[in-house]
């Protein structure tokens, strides 16, 4: 080694004369490389349902994911598999933490609508025609097992008890509907509408006990119809008696059997009445 060698590193020292060579120090620094996550496409849920998110990241690196939202989805931090528990927005993040080679991935979230279950009506029993003032039951269930709700779509000719019981109210056709309005887990039914027609009641006309009647006498006889209609009278032998059609009078013309009538034609709620004899 040279004098003037010696005396250099005297002076400067090793690292010294190191650096004003050009080497010695730390050297450039190597930082980790950045990764991104993606998710792939969003499935669709309804409360109770269950779907599997997909993300990835750039670097390979498995990703950890969770929900934001825990009072509408719960999600496996491993597979990405989301159970839905209620009605709402499902957020769910995926997050990559890194390693010696990968930097942290910024996380990642997506937004999945939870929908509310279907639900569909259908009539237990079918209904029968009735007639007016006459009632049945109305037996209707929702698949979700929600209670149902009755109406009259025809309030004019029957209507409907918050029970079920329908009671014809005027000749006609009643139309009845079974409604069920979902709630926090289950969507509105479609409604459920049944057709049945409401007949005119039967009515019947009966005579009290007539009266002893001689030739040119007169007397009144008695008809009622149970429906509270009028009566019209007639006489069957009119050689033997007459009698007023209104009033029911009759009048004793000759010697024989007097046989006689009492009609009750119907009328908007009512049938007419068979006509009996006395």
């Amino acid at each position: 080694m040279g004098m003037w060698l010696r005396h250099l590193i005297l002076a400067l020292g090793v690292p010294g004369l190191l650096a004003a060579c050009g080497g010695g120090g730390d050297g450039p620094r190597v930082l980790a490389q950045a990764q991104a996550l993606q998710f792939g496409s969003m499935p669709t849920l309804t409360v109770g349902g269950q779907a599997t998110v997909l993300a990835l990241a750039s670097s390979g690196l498995p990703v950890v994911y969770g929900s934001r939202s825990p009072a509408v989805c719960a999600v496996d931090a491993a597979t990405g598999a989301v159970t839905a528990v209620a009605v709402g927005v499902c957020t769910v993040e995926a997050n990559q933490s890194g390693n010696a080679d990968w930097a942290v991935a910024p996380a990642r979230q997506i937004d999945i609508a939870v929908q509310p279950r279907t639900q569909q009506l259908a009539w237990a029993a079918g209904v029968a025609d009735l007639a007016v003032g006459a009632t049945q039951q109305l037996q209707a269930v929702a698949d979700s097992g929600l209670a149902v709700e009755f109406s009259s779509l025809t309030p004019d000719t029957c209507t409907v008890a918050a029970d079920g019981g329908v009671q014809g109210t005027a000749a006609g056709t009643c139309v009845v509907a079974a409604d069920q309005p979902g709630d926090s887990i289950w969507a509105p039914a479609a409604r459920a509408s049944q057709r049945l027609q409401v007949l005119r009641r039967a009515q019947l006309v009966g005579f009290a006990p007539p009266p002893t009647l001689l030739v040119t006498w007169s007397a009144a006889v008695a008809a009622s119809a149970s429906s509270g209609l009028p009566v019209a009278y007639g006489s069957l032998t009119p050689a033997v008696c007459s009698i007023d059609r209104l009033s029911g009078v009759v009048t004793g013309l000759a010697v024989g059997d007097c046989s006689l009538t009492a009609d009750q034609e119907g009328a908007a709620d009512w049938q007419a009445a068979p006509a009996p004899a006395a």
